[in-house]
């Protein structure tokens, strides 16, 4: 089972493993590790695992730690580009549950290709929405998709400024 609860304190981390761009790498040969191949493997989702002690770590929490410590209760480690693979400490930060809201990737039945704008089938409108702080707003129907896009920017810029 994976928690972000289950941590390792900085030191160990950085005694067990060696970073080099956007990988962990074992320190000791042991029975089942592959000393030239990054630590770990990929879970069918983007993101790699690694095994450690019985226990299942995110590689991108560990590199987080090996950088910068535990992270703290109430965050979580978001990857800015999006990409669930590049660990790189560069594309890590440290996040809220609303900031990754606001970063949250296309989802893969989108109609239009833009988050928050979609195809109302009924109506023959596109639809503009945006969630804040768990509430959707609708932000109105529109019969071009251009308007639809630039109603869902205005509104991220109204409610999440730069962090969009």
């Amino acid at each position: 089972m994976i928690s972000p609860t289950n941590q390792l304190p900085q030191h160990y981390v950085r005694e067990t493993w060696k970073y080099r761009d956007g990988h962990l790498w074992w320190r000791e040969p042991k029975s089942g590790r592959q000393l030239g191949k990054p630590a770990g493997s990929n879970d069918g989702k983007g993101y790699r695992h690694i095994g450690h002690h019985k226990k299942i770590y995110q590689a991108h929490v560990l590199i987080w730690n090996y950088h910068n410590g535990y992270v703290p209760q109430g965050f979580n480690i978001d990857h800015i580009n999006r990409d669930r693979g590049d660990n790189r400490i560069e594309n890590l930060r440290l996040a809220d549950d609303y900031m990754q809201q606001i970063n949250a990737s296309l989802r893969n039945d989108s109609t239009s290709q833009v988050r928050g704008v979609s195809w109302n089938k009924s109506r023959k409108k596109w639809r503009a929405d945006i969630c804040v702080n768990k509430v959707t707003h609708c932000l109105g129907r529109f019969t071009d998709k251009q308007d639809a896009i630039e109603a869902r920017r205005n509104a991220e810029l109204k409610y999440w400024g730069s962090q969009a």
